[in-house]
């Protein structure tokens, strides 16, 4: 395809406003950005609220994860890190993609941000979490109730935001090699080094794999005979580069971009003979950033950014996938460009206040079929908010806020506006007790699907709502032993839904989501360390008012779910950890039950000298039969093993 000239022309919008962005602040003359830890490799630009008071700060809605506690559990992707998450569940199904729920939630109406800026797709407005590489991600958070109003618009279901990695300190060079059953292979490499005011960060991967192979329990059936999974190959590529250069007076300026490919086979589903196959799956993206001070009362931020996506499915009636089985070859090519600014005041020693916009401009076109007429669609959104933090007291830390956010699609004439207001209170009474309460309303604006299908579009949608709240507590009575419960509830209306795939979207129903969640964390004790939590949800979905239909369960929503890990480590360099995860109790988008499934997985490591690990890993430890949706079994006993660098 011919380059458009509209996007040359937005690589001169970005560069001409980095360096707008690049004028100096009046802050202190610093080599090193305030508050940032220089033996971190995170990249401090990427997060979204930054709490710098050390007053309390527990909150049971957001649930971080580290570079090290990923590595420890042995998830392979993002997908699978997440997953591990109390009250975040992910399924793959139809189109192979990895989708999440959070508290019941789908993927469509969870907010994904990769270093602050949204990375869902334009058109369905969710994101298949296998296109993101694990390996240059530093940190994750996910915000299951109250969202702060930073977040800004669009969640509604939630936040996962992903946190990039750099180097602050050292030079690091790192290299992964790893291979295992089906043919899979991987390659990973990081380097990042800080030479004075400048440092980048560079990451390359590749991974392969035949498919993978079904459990030895699979029952065989006309469309899958067991064994090796049909049509389930892949190969992914990404590259990723960052450099950061902090000015004489303290303004860090920033640079990102980077690139994946996919190409990658559909397995059909075990009761209906599709086969899928996408030839193309390309996304790059630009990020320019900047942060300082100005004086010692006001820290600001602000970024811009381009993301660029192209994607072809074809499906087929055979798998031999001919031209002659091929039933449809469809064509998205989009893009969304936009920016957020934000300014940290303090105000006194006990008050601060976070005050920001946020702008984006989703545009795609599509073709439904080879030969039909393309279609064109765009969508701009934008947000304000401002929200602030008070120390009370000594023990008591409050936080709210307020976002305005609004929403216009172009040729279908559609529009919206929403006020979210959101608050917060954390009280420490004693030292070993912290208690949180919290309550806002978030909104998520239809997706372009709902309002541009050519089968089930609707300008006339009205923004789907919720209102959360959520209570918890956390009690350390020893210092490496902490017990965690909350409670939560979300009432959700005008659920933008349809009554087939034929049928034009509507705000039909409205959801019941509530619940609670108990975990335990056992740290470093005697080389042990142990979490386990269970979340419990009752989620339906009842039709609106006048209506006779039965409420109904909302689907791969289960009543239960129970991760743990348990990992020791030896003074020998030796690393061993046992994850596993329970679901239970759960329907399917057919309304009917589905078994409860266990997949365990195991993990050892053993260092050699000072740079180099040996692994082995296995994933579904136990060799269960299990779908994670109806018709879809998930892989058998998968087998890795490898050797880690680390310069």
């Amino acid at each position: 395809m011919n380059f458009p000239m509209h996007r040359f022309g937005l690589f001169m919008i970005l560069g001409c406003g980095w360096l707008v962005l690049a004028q100096p602040s009046r802050a202190e003359d610093s080599t090193a950005v305030a508050g940032i830890d220089d033996t971190a490799n995170v990249y401090h630009l990427g997060k979204v609220v930054e709490v710098r008071s050390t007053r309390p700060t527990f909150n049971p809605s957001q649930v971080g994860l580290n570079s090290r506690t990923m590595t420890i559990s042995g998830a392979p992707t993002i997908s699978s890190a997440v997953g591990t998450i109390p009250g975040v569940v992910v399924t793959t199904g139809s189109k192979g993609e990895a989708k999440m729920q959070i508290r019941g939630f789908t993927s469509q109406e969870v907010l994904v941000l990769y270093d602050g800026r949204p990375i869902s797709l334009p058109y369905y407005g969710d994101l298949d979490l296998t296109t993101i590489p694990l390996s240059g991600v530093s940190e994750m958070t996910v915000v299951k109730g109250p969202v702060p109003s930073a977040y800004g618009a669009n969640t509604l279901g939630g936040v996962l935001n992903l946190v990039s990695r750099r180097a602050t300190g050292a030079p690091v060079a790192e290299a992964t090699l790893s291979g295992g059953t089906e043919n899979y292979n991987q390659v990973l490499v990081n380097h990042g080094a800080r030479r004075g005011r400048l440092d980048y960060w560079v990451s390359f991967g590749r991974s392969q794999a035949d498919g993978y192979r079904l459990s030895d329990d699979f029952p065989p059936v006309a469309l899958e005979d067991g064994g090796r999974r049909d049509n389930a190959d892949y190969l992914r590529y990404n590259v990723d580069g960052k450099i950061n250069y902090t000015l004489p007076g303290g303004t860090l300026l920033s640079l990102s971009t980077g690139y994946f490919d996919a190409d990658r086979h559909v397995p059909s589903g075990t009761n209906k003979a599709v086969y899928q196959y996408y030839p193309l799956w390309r996304r790059w993206y630009v990020d320019a950033g900047s942060d300082g001070n100005i004086g010692e009362k006001i820290y600001w931020r602000a970024k811009l950014y381009y993301d660029d996506n192209e994607n072809r499915l074809q499906r087929y009636s055979d798998p031999i996938m001919v031209d002659s089985t091929l039933d449809f070859d469809s064509y998205h090519d989009g893009y969304d460009l936009g920016g957020n600014a934000s300014a940290t005041v303090t105000m006194t020693g006990r008050v601060t206040n976070i005050g920001g916009a946020a702008y984006r401009l989703d545009a795609v076109s599509m073709q439904d079929d080879i030969g039909e007429p393309w279609d064109n669609a765009k969508v701009t959104t934008g947000s304000v908010f401002d929200q602030f933090n008070i120390i009370a007291s000594k023990n008591v830390l409050i936080d709210a806020g307020a976002t305005f956010s609004w929403m216009s699609a172009d040729s279908v004439d559609a529009s919206g506006t929403a006020v979210d207001p959101y608050g917060g209170v954390t009280v420490s009474p004693w030292t070993m007790l912290s208690l949180r309460a919290a309550v806002g309303i978030s909104t998520r604006f239809p997706a372009m699907n709902h309002l541009y299908s050519s089968t089930s579009g609707n300008p006339d949608l009205k923004p789907q709502r919720a209102v959360k709240y959520e209570f918890g507590y956390r009690v350390e009575p020893l210092p490496w032993l902490a017990v965690t419960q909350s409670v939560f509830r979300s009432d959700v209306d005008d659920l933008i839904d349809r009554q087939s795939k034929n049928d034009p979207y509507e705000n039909l129903d409205e959801v019941t989501l509530k619940g609670f969640e108990t975990g335990i964390m056992v740290s470093d004790y005697k080389g042990f360390t142990l979490f386990l939590n269970h979340a419990y949800l009752d989620a339906w979905q009842e039709p609106t008012d006048g209506s006779d239909d039965p409420r109904v369960r909302r689907y791969y929503a289960p009543r239960h779910k129970v991760d743990y890990l348990l990992s020791w480590r030896a003074r020998f360099g030796l690393e061993i950890a046992h994850a596993g995860q329970f679901i239970g109790d759960r329907v399917n988008s057919y309304e009917e039950p589905m078994p409860d499934y266990y997949p365990a997985n195991l993990k050892a490591a053993q260092s050699i000298g000072r740079h180099a690990k040996v692994f082995l890993s296995v994933r579904n430890l136990f060799d269960q039969d299990y779908e994670e949706e109806s018709y879809y079994p998930m892989a058998g006993r998968t087998i890795i093993g490898g050797i880690e660098v680390r310069y």
